[in-house]
């Protein structure tokens, strides 16, 4: 089961790496129009530190607390955004097949919660892109039928 969980993350994490990489840069200091809401660079800032953490987590066998090299105020930066996905993608690959880790339930349940927050973010964002009226790159449009 972990090489197929492996294979979605790093389909869901390269969604997010195209979708970055497409926004204009102003983009991620967008918030959802007339509603309470962070910005579109703090969604990315989370799945920046989700990934970091969990990967962390995972090493440790157990939950370590929340870490994101990028501060809040730096997802305002596209650049470093971008920077920041790759990063934390390579470190979750890297991790994935490291053949010193002994996967016992609960880091198993930790991958499981990676990937799930990745995906969450997925949703979260579609609907920033289209409350912003933002143009979805050509992966997003068809991994979730988006016009």
């Amino acid at each position: 089961m972990r090489p197929l969980v492996g294979e979605k993350l790093h389909e869901a994490m390269s969604l997010h790496q195209e979708l970055v990489t497409t926004l204009p840069p102003t983009a991620l200091s967008l918030k959802l129009p007339e509603l309470p809401s962070n910005t579109i660079g703090s969604q990315l800032w989370c799945v920046a530190g989700a990934r970091e953490s969990y990967v962390n987590a995972i090493r440790a066998g157990q939950w370590q607390g929340f870490t994101c090299r990028v501060t809040r105020a730096g997802s305002k930066d596209r650049d470093r955004m971008v920077v920041a996905l790759h990063e934390t993608a390579a470190l979750a690959k890297d991790c994935l097949a490291d053949a010193s880790i002994h996967w016992t339930p609960e880091r198993e349940r930790l991958l499981l919660t990676l990937l799930e927050h990745e995906v969450q973010h997925h949703g979260q964002l579609i609907r920033y892109l289209y409350a912003n009226r933002l143009p979805f790159p050509s992966s997003w449009k068809h991994r979730y039928a988006l016009d």
